[in-house]
């Protein structure tokens, strides 16, 4: 009887010792060969590969000189004095989907996305996909392209550009308006602007209708895993041509630091009150 107990404790003895002299890796084993990444370790790995890769947009000069782009010469002419300032520039826009697909093959300058309607001011570029601040469509200036990404202008009516400067009074809530930083806020914000924000006396909105010699401030804000931009800007509808495009001269008055959104977590933000505007 005694062998019969004791054999068992044996055998289990003799096996707990040969597995502590085989030790069992230590985890992640089995199918998962690499640790799990939490997601903003993921997040990180996926902007070093992007960076590896990063495009850039196809810059053009501040002051457009020749192809479907240019303003004439009398409008270079014209502006000549305005446009020696190092961030002042002078562009044409191209009416949205207003040209047929023959004219896109014939002229070379059309053969960018967006078709020569877009602009971003931080970028230099009519290509839209690269932080587009403005587009011309229907006769109106709007800002906001994409998801996330939101503006705002003011106008301000028949104001000379070079009257227009950071301290001006007309500039202050463009100018120390914060942007939004998280996505929830940004939608809520472009969904504002698109109703329009009445605030002393002002009104902020997404949308502009042309209107030649007026003057506007923009803020447009762009989001991008790579390529964003903040800037804010002051613009004037130089002149509108038969066919339907616009002239616009424009100086950048500041350039933000590049806004993201943060990935998977709460951001706690004072921005309704910062910002000042009323709740409607």
């Amino acid at each position: 009887m005694k062998f019969v107990l004791i054999a068992p404790i044996v055998i289990l003895v003799a096996s707990l010792t040969m597995f502590a002299q085989s030790p069992v890796p230590p985890p992640p084993y089995g199918d998962y060969q690499q640790p799990v990444q939490s997601i903003e370790q993921k997040w990180s790995e996926i902007q070093r590969e992007l960076r590896r890769y990063q495009y850039s947009a196809p810059a053009e000069s501040r002051i457009v000189k020749k192809g479907l782009f240019a303003p004439s010469t009398n409008d270079l002419v014209n502006s000549a004095a305005f446009l020696q300032t190092s961030n002042a520039g002078l562009i044409r826009l191209l009416p949205e989907r207003a040209f047929d697909e023959k004219l896109y093959q014939k002229h070379k300058e059309l053969r960018v996305p967006g078709g020569g309607a877009f602009y971003s001011f931080a970028n230099h570029t009519h290509a839209s996909g690269y932080t587009s601040d403005v587009k011309l469509e229907n006769d109106k200036l709007t800002t906001g392209f994409g998801a996330s990404n939101y503006g705002i202008f003011r106008g301000l009516g028949d104001v000379p550009l070079e009257e227009l400067t950071l301290n001006d009074p007309r500039v202050e809530f463009l100018s120390g308006y914060q942007a939004a930083r998280s996505l929830e806020t940004s939608k809520s914000e472009a969904s504002r602007f698109r109703q329009g924000v009445q605030l002393d006396g002002a009104v902020y909105r997404s949308e502009v209708p042309i209107q030649v010699n007026s003057t506007f401030v923009l803020r447009s804000i762009a989001y991008g895993y790579i390529h964003g931009s903040d800037v804010l800007v002051a613009l004037r509808v130089v002149r509108k041509d038969d066919d339907g495009s616009v002239i616009i001269a424009w100086k950048r008055l500041k350039k933000y630091r590049s806004p993201q959104l943060p990935l998977n977590r709460a951001v706690r933000s004072q921005q309704t009150r910062t910002n000042r505007w009323p709740t409607r």
